[in-house]
């Protein structure tokens, strides 16, 4: 059964990462080379074939990790974001004016900050009581 869901996965990733290449190449919204525009549904296919199976593999990895050191991260990962998102709000509304920089500081904030989360919620997970997970 698990490996029909992980196939079912790669299929699924595979032909989402193919028809979202097919629709960008089809508005030409980034004006592509003409040997790239023809290939990017190939493309598409080939990034989420391997977004899938760095998944799994991802997955495999977190079935071999405690449960409180997962809980922990997923709790450290939740607090990072939000305090990202609170931290980038007001600097994206009052501060900058261009639209990529605000991308760009949104995304590199909410990276960092969900990375610092992540990790610190990850090791402080072993302080966790194992008896209330």
């Amino acid at each position: 059964m698990l490996n029909i869901m992980r196939a079912l996965l790669i299929i699924f990733a595979s032909a989402s990462g193919y028809f979202i290449a097919d629709q960008i190449s089809a508005y030409n919204i980034f004006g592509f080379h003409p040997v790239i525009e023809n290939n990017l549904a190939y493309l598409g296919l080939g990034s989420g074939f391997i977004i899938a199976a760095l998944t799994i593999l991802f997955e495999k990895r977190a079935r071999k990790t405690p449960i409180r050191i997962v809980v922990g991260g997923a709790f450290g990962l939740i607090i990072g974001l939000v305090v990202a998102n609170l931290l980038t709000y007001p600097l994206v509304l009052n501060v900058l004016k261009d639209p990529y920089l605000e991308l760009s500081a949104y995304l590199l904030i909410n990276c960092i900050m969900g990375y610092i989360g992540l990790n610190m919620g990850m090791k402080k997970g072993d302080e966790f009581e194992s008896r209330y997970l």
